[in-house]
């Protein structure tokens, strides 16, 4: 398409009509992409939540595996659109596009509606094929809107990210409360109804040719047909039909691809990597003129700064929101609804911002695209530095001041308002006219990776359970770690390390195991260390003491004989663990009194504990606690048992009845044996019974208190670190700022 036809093209958008300045286009599309971004950020407000405390609360590592599934979903929604792009500018139009993404993305949130793990992923597989059609293309339409060198270009482009970000703001809101009052499925049906009021607004503007004749199914396809079809039909069935590719690859995005030692996901994002640079390198050597490979080669530098800058971003859907659901004192928000406080930070910034540009440039005073993206990511450092300067004023159950969380999103929204809406600007003018969709996937693949990316860093911020010898760290990012959250990394992890194996020696020494080596079969009597949460088997059996699991060469048969609970010297080594604490920091110190106190409420039980000769019930009882509530996110065993065994006096008949109707048999049963095992206790010794009960609710609760302080120093580190690379990221970009001046040749 010549500059010419653009330009025509263009002419005919402005004759339909101008509001507050703007095309009328603009506001159709600010109002779809309104809708259609509720019901992301409703669903993503949620989704980690939800799988870390619902779906997935009965494993372990039930955040690890939430952090997995939201960085793969977040890395293939934003894998799709290079290729949603492309479809469009070349075969359906990008009205075509639009509407097919916006049907499949309804659907997909409606799904979600349903309580089924087959049918969850599949529902992650309608949207990210659905966001694939319809972000890179509703985004081209808007830089449509406006002719080369327009200077309301920038302005209308962040006025239409005011429109994404009222989306934004509202969905945790609304989706935030139905989730947490009413049930996770409720809040995933609220993201559908915005969906779809989304794709009604689209259809209506372009009803009223508010688009002019931008976004048609380009001419040579509307008559091609194969096997008796259009080819837009095709698109629609092989767009669905990939969904279960797509649910596949959310699904076991962790596992090993063959001979070439990637993920999976790895390995599909730098194999389309790849095919995308193979692409631009044809299209410079066959059809690109100098000019246009260099405004290419300044794109796709910008395109890897806002790698870097999404990476740490969205760490607000996953660490950021657990961070505030386990360490800030919220106030008027649940965790959920936080996500909502960037957006929130968006419409009040946005029209200020976007005068702002207008005035700097009139005063020519306006920096260029590169300084600005060096600017957003210093901003967003500052905002993570906040995030880990909290820790220092923790109270004793290791919460922070909502203050922090409320200034640290701010910074980060600043830096999002200098990078993301002018980076979406300046791809739609540097790009040729007929690879502006394809462009524009490649920038939202940047999210790609950045969203595989903040997955990783997420996990990081999961607690580790060192199994060797705590060896201290001396290096740049752990000593900017130590000044910047105000805590003694190396005592953190000290601390860390001694209690975790104190609290192991409680946990397990009082279960013995005899392991038969399986290739020749020796045996040896040994002391297991693991938590019983490692153990990979278990007979269900209770009528026999006998409980058996395998290792790759090692067979582990319990010693029954030598069942007892800790010695109170064991007790003891774990109390002292605590003065660990005083070399933390203050805060640490205020936080260790009320823990001490708790601990040493433990001991006084042990005589009573250790009486007791009836190894059948000891075995049974360890099994049912140690194996279950040791579990943080073993919540289902928990209410089960909590329903079942009447714990909450408060609670009406009535209610109770409701509540264990939602309760699977699984659970019932397994809580029933407990109940009955508790029932037997009691009838056989009832002081050990009660002693036991005690103990072990003790502490579990004790366990309870001191994850949330580990946890904060944690987060804190891990802020940190990501604040030291983004400054030095914001550096680079002022580096190359003169060279990228000039390869975009006087487009600011």
């Amino acid at each position: 398409m010549s500059e010419e036809t653009v330009n025509n093209e263009n002419l005919k958008i402005s004759e339909q009509g101008e509001m507050f300045g703007h095309p009328k286009g603009l506001f159709y599309l600010f109002f779809a992409e309104m809708w259609e971004r509720f019901s992301f950020y409703g669903m993503r407000a949620l989704l980690v939540l939800y799988l870390a405390t619902q779906l997935f609360k009965d494993l372990m590592n039930g955040e690890e595996v939430a952090f997995s599934i939201y960085a793969a979903y977040g890395a293939l929604v934003y894998f799709t659109p290079a290729i949603g792009g492309m479809l469009a500018d070349r075969i359906i139009g990008k009205k075509n596009s639009v509407m097919l993404g916006g049907i499949l993305m309804c659907i997909g949130h409606f799904t979600m509606a349903f309580e089924s793990e087959s049918i969850f992923f599949l529902s992650l597989g309608l949207l990210i094929i659905g966001n694939g059609f319809f972000k890179p293309n509703i985004s081209t339409l808007v830089g449509n809107l406006y002719q080369e060198g327009d200077k309301r270009r920038d302005a209308g482009f962040t006025i239409f990210y005011m429109g994404i970000n009222l989306g934004a703001f509202l969905s945790p809101l609304v989706c935030g409360w139905l989730g947490h009052s009413y049930g996770w499925h409720y809040g995933f049906a609220a993201a559908g109804i915005g969906m779809l009021a989304g794709i009604i607004v689209f259809w209506r503007g372009d009803r009223k040719n508010v688009f002019g004749d931008q976004g048609h199914q380009p001419a040579p396809y509307k008559e091609k047909k194969f096997f008796g079809f259009n080819i837009l039909v095709w698109v629609y069935v092989m767009a669905f039909a990939s969904v279960p590719v797509f649910a596949y690859l959310v699904n076991k995005s962790e596992i090993e691809v063959p001979f070439v030692h990637l993920k999976l996901m790895e390995f599909l994002l730098w194999t389309l990597l790849s095919l995308v640079l193979i692409y631009l390198v044809y299209l410079s050597a066959t059809k690109l003129n100098k000019s246009d490979i260099k405004k290419l080669g300044a794109i796709i530098v910008l395109t890897f700064f806002i790698t870097i800058f999404w990476s740490f971003f969205e760490q607000a859907g996953s660490s950021l929101t657990l961070f505030a659901e386990k360490n800030v004192d919220l106030v008027l928000l649940n965790a959920a609804q936080t996500n909502s406080i960037n957006a929130g930070y968006i419409i009040l910034l946005a029209v200020p911002f976007s005068m702002m540009w207008v005035w700097l440039d009139k005063k020519r005073k306006n920096p260029n695209t590169t300084i600005k993206f060096g600017l957003g990511i210093l901003q967003l450092g500052l905002g993570f530095l906040v995030f880990a300067m909290s820790a220092p004023y923790m109270g004793t159950t290791g919460l922070v001041p909502m203050m922090f969380l409320m200034i640290g999103y701010l910074l980060i929204t600043t830096g999002e308002l200098f990078a993301s809406p002018i980076g979406l600007s300046k791809v739609t003018e540097l790009s040729p006219a007929f690879l502006v969709s394809f462009m524009m996937g490649v920038w939202f693949l940047s999210s790609s990776f950045a969203h595989h990316i903040s997955g990783v860093i997420a996990k990081m911020t999961i607690p580790a359970v060192s199994e060797t010898e705590y060896v201290q760290e001396n290096n740049l990012f752990f000593n900017f770690a130590t000044w910047a959250s105000g805590c003694d990394q190396n005592a953190v992890g000290q601390f860390s390390y001694e209690y975790d194996k104190a609290h192991g020696l409680i946990v397990d020494t009082n279960i013995h195991w005899k392991s038969v080596s399986i290739e020749s079969n020796e045996s040896t009597t040994v002391l297991r260390k693991e938590t019983f949460g490692a153990i990979s088997k278990y007979t269900d059996s209770l009528s026999s003491a006998k409980i058996d699991f395998k290792t790759s060469d090692t067979l582990f048969i319990l010693n029954e004989a030598r069942v007892k609970y800790p010695e109170t010297a064991q007790l003891d080594s774990y109390n002292n663990t605590f003065d660990l604490m005083d070399g933390v920091n203050e805060s640490w110190i205020a936080a260790k009194g009320p823990i001490v106190e708790a601990s040493n409420k433990l001991t006084p039980t042990l005589i009573t504990l250790n009486s007791f000769e009836n190894r059948k019930l000891i075995l049974g009882y360890h099994r049912y606690n140690q194996v279950f509530q040791e579990k943080s996110n073993m919540r289902s065993f928990e209410e089960a048992y909590d329903l079942m065994a009447k714990k909450d006096t408060s609670m009406s008949e009535e209610k109770r009845e409701h509540e264990l109707k939602k309760v699977t048999k699984k659970w019932k049963d397994k809580a029933g044996l407990l109940i009955d095992m508790e029932t037997n206790m009691l009838a056989d010794n009832a002081e050990w019974a009660k002693a036991a009960f005690s103990f072990n609710s003790a502490l579990e609760s004790h366990k309870r208190q001191v994850g949330p302080i580990r946890g904060l120093a944690t987060y804190a580190k891990i802020f940190a670190q990501i604040a030291l690379i983004s400054f030095m990221f914001a550096i680079l970009a002022f580096i190359v700022s003169p060279l990228m001046k000039k390869w975009m040749q006087g487009i600011k």
